[in-house]
């Protein structure tokens, strides 16, 4: 069980990391998207997306090397939180036609009750891991297994939703002949 919780950590981190880039990356397309959700004054939103992006790297770098993880796995709690009561406001408002803004691995596609409960599904792994918390050193043959198999586990989520890509538009290119 340990092991299995260890190994959502770092993917959860691995996630955090890669979407922290890709917004970083698109900068001008996050602070749209962060103004999207009009939950904030629009004068706050680039402290806010900077802010965001320094929050989820260090959360995210913090959780893959596992460096203070009862202060990282609460703060991952938290951050989660964040992100969900933000798409819950505005599916309570009707706003269903913006973007996640989740970035990275996760992509970026139309809020939904689906988002939600996928954040509910990471924010109950990391409240596991935190209840269950156990130290494992960084230096460790357990610990390497565990970030290749982390890396292994995006690399299949990645592969087999650009194959459901592939298929659906294959499919679509088929119908228009």
């Amino acid at each position: 069980m340990d092991y299995l919780l260890w190994l959502f950590q770092i993917t959860v981190g691995i996630v955090f990391v890669v979407s922290s880039l890709s917004k970083v990356s698109k900068w001008q397309e996050h602070k749209r998207l962060m103004q999207d959700y009009q939950i904030l004054p629009a004068k706050l939103v680039p402290a806010s997306a900077g802010g965001l992006f320094v929050f989820e790297l260090v959360i995210g770098f913090s959780l893959i090397l596992n460096i203070y993880p009862s202060a990282i796995l609460s703060a991952s709690i938290l951050l989660m939180g964040i992100f969900t009561a933000a798409i819950l406001i505005n599916l309570l408002r009707g706003r269903n036609e913006i973007s996640c803004g989740c970035g990275g691995v996760l992509g970026n596609h139309k809020i939904s009750w689906w988002l939600i409960l996928r954040n509910v599904v990471i924010t109950a792994g990391l409240s596991v891991s935190l209840y269950i918390e156990k130290e494992i050193s960084v230096i460790s043959y357990e610990y390497g297994t565990l970030l290749i198999m982390s890396v292994i586990l995006i690399i299949v989520f990645l592969t087999s939703k650009n194959l459901v890509n592939i298929s659906l538009k294959s499919k679509e290119l088929a119908g228009e002949r």
